[in-house]
């Protein structure tokens, strides 16, 4: 059990070699398959490069292996910021006209403004890669603000923060630090990362498990999981998680900067055991305020996974009867509340219908994933955005005592 196998796992190094390391180690092939098997690593791994009907009948064991570790959670981050400038409507026209023309000097570059519910968007690539985005003129002149910055705290590094002042100089030369500090929060998402765990795996729901919409969730031609929404329009919060690894690789490829650049010196257990980091999961918690706030307002939020509950199918999966898959798939869809409710109208109310939805709720209860506490990721989401590089550009909102 001592044979390289820490190599394996954070050395990023194929299972192929380390297999035939096995082989040359001296031992007879008897030993080398008594050895091999329990972790089921090795197998998996050479499973996945066979065709496909072995693969499949390979599965069991290495789904088993990752059962047994214990997935990690990252530290909270900022991943989205999106404030309110609090200007007036000759400001906003004349800042309009300066974003033009450093456009033409290519100081800015033109963002989309779609689903911005601005007329008008402007970016600045920020030395990191990352990008702040500006929304000016509001679709309905009169409601709101009439100037939005968006940031990504997460993507950013302390190096951002001087060219964003400088660009906030040159759009605001006579008045840039009252106007910046005087920005209200709009929305603002907390994010965390799920290691070690595949989100088809995962059921999370939100307002406990009595409650919680369903928006949407995203599969792929094979059905499985790929994107969880949790929340509603009523929602005062809102939930995504999904593949974090699909969504860097899209990102690259348009030329955008990944979320994270550096899992192993954030994470406190890297897990690799099948698979490199494909097991990557990014969980979001999203608020939109309807009236913005201010650092202090958002001091008193102090719990932003508070409501979040995290199920997982666990490796016995392939015992389940076809009566629980399918109470499985109604609350992914429908969040438990809306499972019962919508088996009791199609199923009826009868006496052996409800003892089996309550057998299915009490089964599925004690699926709650032991690695999950809320209680651990209750610190207030201003103490999280100090911990940000966005934080050196964010004093400025800092009320001076």
């Amino acid at each position: 059990m001592t044979k390289s196998h820490a190599t394996a796992v954070y050395k990023n190094s194929s299972t192929t070699t380390t297999m035939k390391k096995s082989k040359t180690s001296g031992k007879s092939k008897a030993d080398g398959e008594v050895n091999s098997k329990p972790a089921g690593i090795q197998d998996a791994s050479a499973a996945t490069k066979q065709k496909p009907s072995k693969a499949f009948k390979k599965k069991l064991t290495n789904v088993n292996a990752v059962s047994e570790a214990t997935p990690s959670v990252t530290a909270m981050a900022i991943d989205k910021l999106y404030l309110d400038l609090l200007i007036s409507e000759p400001e906003m026209d004349a800042v309009l006209e300066r974003a033009q023309q450093m456009q033409k000097h290519s100081k800015l570059g033109r963002g989309t403004s779609k689903s911005t519910f601005f007329k008008h968007a402007f970016v600045q690539k920020l030395p990191s890669g990352a990008i702040a985005r500006f929304h000016i003129v509001p679709n309905n002149r009169g409601q709101g603000a009439n100037m939005q910055l968006v940031l990504n705290p997460n993507q950013m590094e302390r190096g951002d923060s001087s060219p964003l002042i400088k660009m906030f100089k040159e759009l605001f030369p006579l008045s840039w630090k009252e106007i910046a500090s005087t920005m209200l929060i709009r929305r603002i998402d907390v994010c965390l990362q799920l290691l070690g765990v595949s989100i088809n795996d995962l059921l999370i729901t939100l307002d406990g498990s009595k409650s919680g919409a369903k928006v949407l969730v995203k599969t792929d031609r094979n059905g499985f999981v790929q994107t969880i929404y949790m929340g509603d329009t009523q929602s005062p919060q809102h939930g995504a998680a999904y593949d974090q690894v699909a969504s860097d690789e899209y990102k690259s490829m348009v030329g955008e900067k990944p979320s994270r650049q550096h899992l192993r010196d954030i994470a406190e257990l890297v897990m690799e055991p099948v698979k490199k980091v494909k097991d990557r999961i990014q969980l979001e918690s999203r608020r939109n305020f309807d009236k913005p706030v201010d650092l202090a307002q958002l001091a008193e939020i102090t719990s932003p996974f508070g409501k979040y509950r995290i199920l997982v199918l666990d490796s016995k999966a392939q015992k389940w009867d076809a009566g629980f898959c399918g109470y499985i798939d109604s609350v992914r869809l429908r969040g438990m509340h809306g499972a019962r409710a919508h088996l009791s109208m199609q199923c009826g109310k009868a006496s052996e219908v409800m003892n089996q939805v309550t057998e299915y709720e009490v089964r599925f209860a004690r699926m709650a994933a032991s690695w999950w506490n809320a209680e651990d990721y209750a610190a207030s989401l201003l103490e999280t955005l100090k911990k940000s590089a966005a934080w050196h550009f964010l004093t400025v909102m800092e009320k001076k005592k």
